[in-house]
Protein backbone atom coordinates (compact mmCIF):
# COMPACT_ATOMS: atom_id res chain seq x y z
CA UNK A 1 0.00 0.00 0.00
CA UNK A 2 2.98 2.65 0.95
CA UNK A 3 4.31 1.39 -2.55
CA UNK A 4 1.38 2.67 -4.46
CA UNK A 5 1.23 6.02 -2.45
CA UNK A 6 4.62 6.64 -3.30
CA UNK A 7 4.09 5.78 -6.84
CA UNK A 8 0.84 8.18 -6.69
CA UNK A 9 2.87 10.98 -5.24
CA UNK A 10 5.92 10.94 -8.10
CA UNK A 11 2.93 11.17 -10.57
CA UNK A 12 1.60 14.01 -8.95
CA UNK A 13 4.78 16.35 -9.17
CA UNK A 14 5.45 15.29 -12.57
CA UNK A 15 2.46 16.70 -13.65
CA UNK A 16 3.28 19.76 -11.72
CA UNK A 17 6.85 20.20 -12.90
CA UNK A 18 5.68 19.65 -16.61
CA UNK A 19 3.09 22.08 -16.48
CA UNK A 20 3.46 25.03 -18.50
CA UNK A 21 3.80 28.32 -16.54
CA UNK A 22 2.51 31.89 -17.66
CA UNK A 23 3.66 35.21 -17.10
CA UNK A 24 2.58 38.76 -16.88
CA UNK A 25 4.10 41.36 -19.40
CA UNK A 26 4.38 44.53 -18.28
CA UNK A 27 1.24 45.71 -20.33
CA UNK A 28 -0.65 43.49 -17.66
CA UNK A 29 -1.78 41.03 -20.11
CA UNK A 30 -0.92 37.37 -19.80
CA UNK A 31 1.77 35.75 -22.21
CA UNK A 32 2.80 32.08 -22.82
CA UNK A 33 6.43 32.25 -22.07
CA UNK A 34 6.51 28.02 -22.07
CA UNK A 35 9.73 28.40 -24.26
CA UNK A 36 11.16 31.92 -21.99
CA UNK A 37 14.21 29.21 -20.70
CA UNK A 38 14.92 28.73 -24.21
CA UNK A 39 15.51 32.60 -24.72
CA UNK A 40 17.69 32.99 -21.52
CA UNK A 41 19.89 29.93 -22.51
CA UNK A 42 20.27 31.89 -25.81
CA UNK A 43 21.20 35.08 -23.97
CA UNK A 44 23.53 32.97 -21.47
CA UNK A 45 25.03 31.65 -24.29
CA UNK A 46 25.29 34.75 -26.49
CA UNK A 47 26.70 36.79 -23.80
CA UNK A 48 29.70 34.32 -23.27
CA UNK A 49 30.93 34.54 -27.21
CA UNK A 50 34.03 36.53 -27.64
CA UNK A 51 33.76 38.71 -30.65
CA UNK A 52 35.19 36.20 -33.35
CA UNK A 53 33.30 33.86 -32.14
CA UNK A 54 29.52 35.08 -32.26
CA UNK A 55 27.01 33.19 -34.01
CA UNK A 56 26.25 34.99 -37.45
CA UNK A 57 22.45 34.24 -36.42
CA UNK A 58 20.62 34.00 -32.81
CA UNK A 59 16.94 32.34 -32.51
CA UNK A 60 14.42 31.81 -30.74
CA UNK A 61 11.03 32.32 -28.80
CA UNK A 62 10.30 34.92 -25.80
CA UNK A 63 6.75 34.36 -25.75
CA UNK A 64 3.55 33.45 -27.84
CA UNK A 65 4.02 37.19 -29.47
CA UNK A 66 7.57 37.75 -29.72
CA UNK A 67 10.25 35.80 -31.28
CA UNK A 68 13.95 36.75 -32.56
CA UNK A 69 15.51 35.21 -35.37
CA UNK A 70 17.99 37.59 -35.84
CA UNK A 71 21.52 38.57 -37.62
CA UNK A 72 24.19 39.33 -35.38
CA UNK A 73 26.35 41.93 -37.58
CA UNK A 74 29.97 43.38 -36.05
CA UNK A 75 30.85 43.62 -39.59
CA UNK A 76 34.71 44.00 -39.82
CA UNK A 77 35.35 45.19 -36.39
CA UNK A 78 37.70 42.82 -34.39
CA UNK A 79 37.41 44.32 -31.28
CA UNK A 80 34.62 45.83 -28.54
CA UNK A 81 36.68 48.58 -28.22
CA UNK A 82 35.80 51.24 -30.65
CA UNK A 83 36.46 54.80 -31.53
CA UNK A 84 34.68 57.23 -31.69
CA UNK A 85 35.29 60.85 -32.89
CA UNK A 86 34.34 63.62 -35.46
CA UNK A 87 34.12 63.81 -39.66
CA UNK A 88 33.48 66.33 -42.03
CA UNK A 89 31.32 65.31 -44.84
CA UNK A 90 32.95 65.50 -48.31
CA UNK A 91 31.77 68.27 -50.68
CA UNK A 92 31.67 66.46 -54.25
CA UNK A 93 30.85 70.25 -56.26
CA UNK A 94 33.70 72.08 -53.93
CA UNK A 95 36.43 71.72 -56.47
CA UNK A 96 36.11 71.64 -59.61
CA UNK A 97 38.62 69.20 -61.16
CA UNK A 98 38.00 66.21 -58.68
CA UNK A 99 34.23 66.52 -59.74
CA UNK A 100 35.03 66.24 -63.61
CA UNK A 101 36.87 63.26 -62.48
CA UNK A 102 34.19 62.02 -60.32
CA UNK A 103 32.26 62.26 -63.74
CA UNK A 104 34.52 61.46 -66.09
CA UNK A 105 34.52 57.90 -63.31
CA UNK A 106 30.57 57.40 -63.27
CA UNK A 107 30.42 58.35 -66.88
CA UNK A 108 33.13 55.38 -67.69
CA UNK A 109 31.13 52.96 -65.17
CA UNK A 110 27.58 53.06 -66.81
CA UNK A 111 29.12 53.58 -70.55
CA UNK A 112 27.75 56.94 -70.65
CA UNK A 113 27.55 58.20 -74.64
CA UNK A 114 30.08 60.85 -75.23
CA UNK A 115 27.73 63.09 -76.63
CA UNK A 116 26.66 64.74 -74.12
CA UNK A 117 26.09 68.26 -72.38
CA UNK A 118 27.25 69.37 -69.25
CA UNK A 119 25.75 72.28 -67.09
CA UNK A 120 26.31 73.83 -63.43
CA UNK A 121 23.84 75.67 -61.54
CA UNK A 122 22.95 76.46 -58.02
CA UNK A 123 20.64 75.13 -56.34
CA UNK A 124 18.24 77.35 -54.12
CA UNK A 125 20.38 76.66 -50.82
CA UNK A 126 22.80 77.46 -52.07
CA UNK A 127 24.40 73.93 -53.36
CA UNK A 128 26.61 73.58 -56.52
CA UNK A 129 24.99 70.94 -58.98
CA UNK A 130 26.99 69.58 -61.67
CA UNK A 131 24.56 67.78 -64.59
CA UNK A 132 25.66 65.69 -67.27
CA UNK A 133 23.10 64.22 -69.49
CA UNK A 134 22.22 63.05 -72.72
CA UNK A 135 18.77 64.25 -74.15
CA UNK A 136 18.53 61.09 -76.90
CA UNK A 137 19.35 58.35 -74.65
CA UNK A 138 17.91 59.80 -71.36
CA UNK A 139 20.90 58.34 -69.51
CA UNK A 140 22.59 61.11 -66.39
CA UNK A 141 24.81 62.27 -63.71
CA UNK A 142 24.17 64.89 -61.43
CA UNK A 143 26.63 65.53 -58.82
CA UNK A 144 25.99 67.45 -55.68
CA UNK A 145 27.52 68.88 -53.03
CA UNK A 146 26.63 65.98 -50.71
CA UNK A 147 26.18 63.16 -53.06
CA UNK A 148 25.96 61.44 -56.61
CA UNK A 149 23.70 59.89 -59.25
CA UNK A 150 24.34 58.37 -62.24
CA UNK A 151 21.73 56.02 -64.24
CA UNK A 152 20.71 54.76 -67.32
CA UNK A 153 16.98 55.07 -68.56
CA UNK A 154 16.92 51.43 -67.92
CA UNK A 155 18.25 51.74 -64.31
CA UNK A 156 16.38 54.79 -63.50
CA UNK A 157 13.07 52.38 -64.38
CA UNK A 158 14.20 49.21 -62.71
CA UNK A 159 15.06 50.95 -59.58
CA UNK A 160 13.35 54.24 -59.22
CA UNK A 161 10.00 53.81 -61.33
CA UNK A 162 9.27 50.71 -60.21
CA UNK A 163 8.08 49.07 -56.69
CA UNK A 164 11.64 48.68 -55.30
CA UNK A 165 12.76 51.39 -53.50
CA UNK A 166 16.56 52.62 -52.66
CA UNK A 167 14.63 54.35 -49.85
CA UNK A 168 13.81 53.51 -46.16
CA UNK A 169 10.19 53.01 -45.48
CA UNK A 170 8.02 50.58 -42.78
CA UNK A 171 5.73 49.76 -45.86
CA UNK A 172 8.39 48.65 -47.97
CA UNK A 173 9.34 45.36 -47.44
CA UNK A 174 13.05 44.69 -49.30
CA UNK A 175 13.08 41.19 -48.39
CA UNK A 176 10.66 40.03 -50.57
CA UNK A 177 13.27 40.88 -53.78
CA UNK A 178 16.50 39.53 -51.52
CA UNK A 179 15.39 35.93 -53.16
CA UNK A 180 18.55 34.63 -54.35
CA UNK A 181 17.58 34.20 -57.79
CA UNK A 182 20.55 33.69 -60.97
CA UNK A 183 19.83 36.00 -63.77
CA UNK A 184 20.47 34.63 -67.16
CA UNK A 185 22.89 37.52 -67.92
CA UNK A 186 25.20 36.99 -65.16
CA UNK A 187 25.71 35.17 -61.83
CA UNK A 188 25.37 36.79 -58.66
CA UNK A 189 28.82 36.02 -58.10
CA UNK A 190 29.74 38.00 -61.17
CA UNK A 191 27.77 40.84 -60.44
CA UNK A 192 29.10 40.96 -57.02
CA UNK A 193 32.73 41.31 -57.98
CA UNK A 194 32.10 43.46 -60.92
CA UNK A 195 29.86 46.11 -57.90
CA UNK A 196 33.34 45.66 -55.26
CA UNK A 197 35.36 46.55 -58.51
CA UNK A 198 33.42 49.52 -59.80
CA UNK A 199 32.99 51.03 -55.12
CA UNK A 200 37.49 50.46 -56.03
CA UNK A 201 37.87 52.45 -58.66
CA UNK A 202 34.90 55.39 -57.50
CA UNK A 203 38.16 54.91 -54.31
CA UNK A 204 34.48 54.40 -51.67
CA UNK A 205 35.66 51.95 -48.82
CA UNK A 206 32.81 49.73 -48.36
CA UNK A 207 32.33 46.62 -45.84
CA UNK A 208 33.00 43.34 -46.73
CA UNK A 209 29.13 41.99 -46.83
CA UNK A 210 26.76 43.34 -49.34
CA UNK A 211 23.16 43.01 -49.65
CA UNK A 212 21.77 41.76 -52.90
CA UNK A 213 18.60 42.12 -54.21
CA UNK A 214 17.12 41.20 -57.69
CA UNK A 215 14.44 42.54 -59.86
CA UNK A 216 12.98 40.74 -62.24
CA UNK A 217 9.44 40.16 -64.15
CA UNK A 218 7.53 40.21 -60.41
CA UNK A 219 8.89 43.96 -59.52
CA UNK A 220 6.23 46.38 -61.77
CA UNK A 221 7.08 49.80 -62.62
CA UNK A 222 4.61 52.46 -60.57
CA UNK A 223 3.64 55.19 -63.18
CA UNK A 224 1.55 54.89 -66.07
CA UNK A 225 2.87 56.78 -68.07
CA UNK A 226 5.66 53.32 -68.33
CA UNK A 227 3.77 50.95 -68.63
CA UNK A 228 4.94 50.13 -72.50
CA UNK A 229 8.39 50.58 -70.82
CA UNK A 230 10.23 47.14 -70.26
CA UNK A 231 11.84 46.97 -67.24
CA UNK A 232 15.40 44.78 -67.26
CA UNK A 233 16.05 41.95 -65.02
CA UNK A 234 18.76 44.03 -62.26
CA UNK A 235 20.87 43.33 -59.71
CA UNK A 236 20.44 45.96 -56.95
CA UNK A 237 23.81 46.25 -54.43
CA UNK A 238 23.41 48.21 -51.49
CA UNK A 239 27.05 48.55 -50.29
CA UNK A 240 28.29 50.22 -46.77
CA UNK A 241 30.61 52.70 -46.68
CA UNK A 242 33.15 51.78 -43.85
CA UNK A 243 35.25 53.77 -41.42
CA UNK A 244 37.64 51.12 -38.97
CA UNK A 245 35.30 48.06 -40.37
CA UNK A 246 32.18 49.67 -39.34
CA UNK A 247 29.54 51.02 -41.64
CA UNK A 248 27.71 54.69 -41.30
CA UNK A 249 24.24 54.05 -39.69
CA UNK A 250 22.00 52.19 -42.54
CA UNK A 251 18.60 53.33 -41.02
CA UNK A 252 17.58 57.07 -41.73
CA UNK A 253 18.28 59.01 -39.19
CA UNK A 254 16.85 61.76 -37.23
CA UNK A 255 17.15 65.30 -38.56
CA UNK A 256 17.53 67.19 -35.19
CA UNK A 257 20.50 64.38 -34.25
CA UNK A 258 22.19 64.60 -38.37
CA UNK A 259 20.77 67.10 -40.31
CA UNK A 260 20.11 64.53 -42.73
CA UNK A 261 16.59 63.62 -43.09
CA UNK A 262 15.90 59.97 -43.95
CA UNK A 263 19.68 60.02 -45.20
CA UNK A 264 20.36 56.29 -46.06
CA UNK A 265 24.33 55.82 -46.11
CA UNK A 266 24.70 53.10 -48.56
CA UNK A 267 26.08 53.25 -52.33
CA UNK A 268 23.58 51.58 -54.84
CA UNK A 269 25.20 49.95 -57.16
CA UNK A 270 22.39 48.07 -60.07
CA UNK A 271 23.39 46.87 -62.97
CA UNK A 272 21.48 44.41 -66.00
CA UNK A 273 22.60 42.69 -69.06
CA UNK A 274 24.18 46.21 -70.54
CA UNK A 275 26.09 46.63 -67.88
CA UNK A 276 26.02 48.72 -64.46
CA UNK A 277 22.41 50.71 -65.08
CA UNK A 278 22.01 53.14 -61.89
CA UNK A 279 24.92 54.51 -59.12
CA UNK A 280 24.04 56.49 -56.10
CA UNK A 281 26.77 57.25 -53.96
CA UNK A 282 25.56 58.69 -50.88
CA UNK A 283 27.17 61.26 -48.38
CA UNK A 284 30.63 60.46 -47.48
CA UNK A 285 32.81 61.68 -44.69
CA UNK A 286 36.53 61.96 -43.53
CA UNK A 287 37.48 61.00 -40.03
CA UNK A 288 39.38 64.74 -38.54
CA UNK A 289 40.00 63.41 -34.89
CA UNK A 290 39.21 60.56 -32.71
CA UNK A 291 37.90 61.78 -28.90
CA UNK A 292 37.30 58.15 -27.47
CA UNK A 293 38.12 54.67 -27.92
CA UNK A 294 35.89 52.85 -25.62
CA UNK A 295 34.47 49.23 -24.98
CA UNK A 296 31.05 48.57 -26.39
CA UNK A 297 28.43 46.46 -24.84
CA UNK A 298 28.18 43.09 -25.55
CA UNK A 299 25.02 42.44 -28.20
CA UNK A 300 23.73 40.52 -25.53
CA UNK A 301 23.44 43.47 -23.32
CA UNK A 302 21.11 44.70 -26.28
CA UNK A 303 19.35 42.06 -27.25
CA UNK A 304 18.06 42.42 -23.20
CA UNK A 305 17.36 45.61 -23.27
CA UNK A 306 15.67 45.16 -26.43
CA UNK A 307 13.21 42.45 -25.55
CA UNK A 308 12.55 43.89 -21.90
CA UNK A 309 11.54 47.34 -24.15
CA UNK A 310 9.19 44.86 -27.12
CA UNK A 311 7.47 43.10 -24.66
CA UNK A 312 5.51 46.61 -24.00
CA UNK A 313 4.47 46.87 -27.51
CA UNK A 314 3.81 43.45 -28.72
CA UNK A 315 0.19 43.39 -27.49
CA UNK A 316 -0.22 45.39 -30.79
CA UNK A 317 0.79 42.63 -33.08
CA UNK A 318 3.63 40.09 -33.30
CA UNK A 319 7.05 40.76 -33.31
CA UNK A 320 10.31 39.03 -34.86
CA UNK A 321 13.75 40.68 -34.32
CA UNK A 322 15.23 40.33 -37.41
CA UNK A 323 19.22 41.77 -37.17
CA UNK A 324 21.32 43.20 -34.21
CA UNK A 325 23.68 45.85 -36.46
CA UNK A 326 27.14 47.92 -34.97
CA UNK A 327 27.41 50.78 -37.29
CA UNK A 328 28.55 54.47 -36.84
CA UNK A 329 26.28 56.85 -36.24
CA UNK A 330 26.52 60.78 -36.72
CA UNK A 331 25.72 63.64 -34.17
CA UNK A 332 25.55 67.56 -36.04
CA UNK A 333 27.78 69.72 -34.00
CA UNK A 334 27.94 73.67 -34.01
CA UNK A 335 30.53 73.68 -36.53
CA UNK A 336 30.81 71.79 -40.12
CA UNK A 337 31.65 68.73 -38.48
CA UNK A 338 29.82 65.72 -36.79
CA UNK A 339 30.35 63.98 -33.68
CA UNK A 340 30.34 60.06 -34.52
CA UNK A 341 29.97 57.22 -32.56
CA UNK A 342 28.98 53.59 -32.36
CA UNK A 343 25.52 52.38 -31.89
CA UNK A 344 23.84 48.94 -31.65
CA UNK A 345 20.94 49.16 -34.31
CA UNK A 346 18.33 46.74 -33.45
CA UNK A 347 16.07 45.79 -36.29
CA UNK A 348 12.41 44.18 -36.35
CA UNK A 349 9.22 43.28 -38.03
CA UNK A 350 5.89 44.43 -36.15
CA UNK A 351 2.08 43.05 -37.82
CA UNK A 352 0.05 46.26 -37.09
CA UNK A 353 -3.47 46.07 -38.42
CA UNK A 354 -4.37 48.92 -40.71
CA UNK A 355 -8.18 49.83 -40.33
CA UNK A 356 -10.38 51.56 -42.81
CA UNK A 357 -13.52 49.90 -44.88
CA UNK A 358 -11.36 46.82 -45.48
CA UNK A 359 -9.14 46.85 -42.59
CA UNK A 360 -5.90 44.45 -43.14
CA UNK A 361 -2.97 43.38 -41.43
CA UNK A 362 0.78 45.30 -42.53
CA UNK A 363 4.01 44.35 -42.15
CA UNK A 364 6.43 46.86 -40.42
CA UNK A 365 9.95 47.07 -40.84
CA UNK A 366 11.01 49.39 -37.52
CA UNK A 367 13.86 49.61 -35.67
CA UNK A 368 15.94 51.14 -32.43
CA UNK A 369 18.86 52.41 -31.55
CA UNK A 370 21.28 52.11 -28.59
CA UNK A 371 24.75 54.02 -27.68
CA UNK A 372 26.98 51.17 -28.27
CA UNK A 373 28.90 52.66 -24.93
CA UNK A 374 26.55 53.64 -22.77
CA UNK A 375 23.15 51.28 -23.94
CA UNK A 376 21.02 54.67 -23.65
CA UNK A 377 17.97 54.65 -25.83
CA UNK A 378 17.98 56.97 -29.03
CA UNK A 379 14.45 55.98 -29.16
CA UNK A 380 14.52 56.72 -32.92
CA UNK A 381 11.51 55.19 -33.70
Amino acid sequence: MKKICYIILILCFSLVSCAPTESVIDDGTQANTTDLSDYENVLKSLDEEQIGKLPQNVKCIVNDKLSIDSEINIWDATSYYVKSGKVKAVNFSENKDKCYDLMEKLAKAINLNKDVCVQSHRSENGNEIYLWDNNYTQDSIAIRNDSALAETHDGQLAVSASKFSTYYSPFNDKDKFRTGKQLMFMSAEEAEELAVKTAKELEINVCEKNELYVLDDKNTLIFPEYDTDKQNDTYVFFMFPDVYGIPYSRCPENETLTGYANQENHLVIAMDEKGISFLDIPPLYDWVETTETGEILHPSSILSKEVDKLKKYVTSGDIEVSEISLEYMLFADKNETYDIKPVWVVYYYQNQLVTGENSYEQKMALYDVYDAYTGEDYRIQ
